[in-house]
């Protein structure tokens, strides 16, 4: 395969389908959509040019959504995951590897997927060896297209102590998470690494689960801390004659090392929407250096969505 076809295996904008299987998001004003409003949501997606689309097994329904729609169509870019445990009473992983992969491909309606990443990649710093052996041999088996891993919450740690095998050319995809206010992977050079390695890299989050559009009214009391950030961000999108998707997107787009934006949606209206944002114009190179230098140090507690509970929790 070239490199080329390598590279087209993610469309520029990929859309994540974890609102079509749960009911997700800081910002979301709807519930799970229905088959028929899934329907239009995808059709909306493909007829945009998208080809890329992320799921999980923990997302609800949403690999039998995927599966569903794409039953007698050309399988695009299919993007499951694994989550593998070294809890005491689970099955061994070389198991728990084979059964996802079989699960994931019934409901996705496919015999081989395309891709597969780790959704705990810490399990290379333990394990890392043992795994890369067993990944390795599912793709010889022809039971899967391409692996990789999903950075998690803490992602600067966990690049630093899964690095040495991801440099493993088996692992071609790499997820993260990434947006203007999330600066840490560039803080570390980790992006650039991932960059010279030749990675695919999916960059998820660039709105933070829509905490970027939310005004101070409606910022729930355990994120009123975000509020001076997100201040900072519509000066600067006023300044650029940008909105604020249009802001967060093109910084995400146009960053070095990012291969393709991962986006999820409610509604065939927000594919769309996010579809046109692929020719959001560039910013400016002076903003571009102001986020970076402004947004170099944003809290955990604000862009690690799975600390907003324990700030919920301790605010009350």
């Amino acid at each position: 395969m070239s490199a080329a076809e390598t590279r087209s295996f993610l469309s520029p904008l990929t859309l994540g389908t974890v609102q079509l299987g749960l009911t997700y998001g800081v910002a979301n004003q709807t519930r799970q959509p229905d088959q028929e409003t899934a329907t239009r949501l995808l059709d909306a997606a493909v007829e945009g040019g998208i080809h890329s689309f992320d799921t999980a097994p923990s997302y609800g329904s949403s690999e039998e959504v995927l599966g569903r729609y794409f039953a007698g169509k050309p399988i695009p870019s299919l993007i499951s995951k694994w989550t593998l445990s070294e809890e005491p009473g689970k099955p061994e992983l070389r198991q728990q590897i084979y059964d996802t992969l079989e699960n994931s491909a019934a409901k996705l309606g496919v015999t081989r997927v395309p891709a597969m990443l780790l959704h705990t990649p810490l399990i290379l710093a333990s394990r890392g060896a043992e795994v890369t052996g067993l990944l390795r041999e599912c793709v010889q088996a022809g039971l899967v297209d391409k692996v990789g891993v999903s950075l998690a919450n803490h992602v600067d740690q966990e690049f630093e102590a899964i690095w040495p095998f991801l440099q493993d050319d088996l692992y071609e995809l790499v997820q993260i998470p990434f947006n203007v206010l999330d600066q840490r992977l560039i803080r570390t050079g980790a992006l650039e690494k991932l960059r010279q390695s030749g990675k695919l890299v999916l960059a998820r989050s660039a709105y933070l689960q829509g905490l970027i559009f939310l005004e101070d009214d409606r910022l729930p009391d355990h994120l009123k801390q975000a509020s001076p950030w997100l201040a900072k961000l519509r000066r600067l999108a006023e300044r650029e004659g940008m909105s604020m998707a249009e802001l967060a997107f093109a910084y995400v787009r146009d960053t070095p090392g990012i291969t393709s934006v991962l986006v999820g949606a409610e509604t065939p209206e927000q594919v769309r929407s996010n579809v046109g944002l692929l020719n959001a114009k560039p910013l400016s190179e002076q903003t571009r250096a102001e986020i970076e230098r402004e947004f170099l140090h944003v809290p955990d507690s604000i862009i690690v969505p799975t600390l907003w509970n324990l700030w919920k929790n301790t605010s009350k």
